[in-house]
């Protein structure tokens, strides 16, 4: 999994360098990134959680992903479309 992590630049300062990228071993946590800041526990959490969200994918009886009604209709609408243009 590849994680960004940006901030913002306040207004007159220099942009900062790009950091170089930390490839984690299996045994490291995020938590344990420096540069992650409180951020990397979140994303410990999210990935405990990944092979039950992939279980819950896998599980649907009809092979699609069921979205939210609220935030994601915008999602479901753009593939909509998008379909209707792919298949002409």
């Amino acid at each position: 999994m590849e994680v960004r992590r940006l901030t913002r630049v306040p207004a007159g300062q220099e942009r900062p360098r790009a950091v170089a990228m930390r490839m984690l071993g299996p045994a490291e946590s995020w938590a344990s990134v420096e540069e992650m800041s409180v951020l990397g526990s979140v994303i410990d959490q999210d990935f405990r959680n990944l092979p039950k969200i992939q279980e819950g994918l896998m599980a649907s009886k009809n092979g699609e992903v069921q979205l939210g009604n609220y935030q994601e209709i915008h999602i479901r609408q753009f593939h909509l479309t998008l379909d209707k243009y792919l298949a002409r």
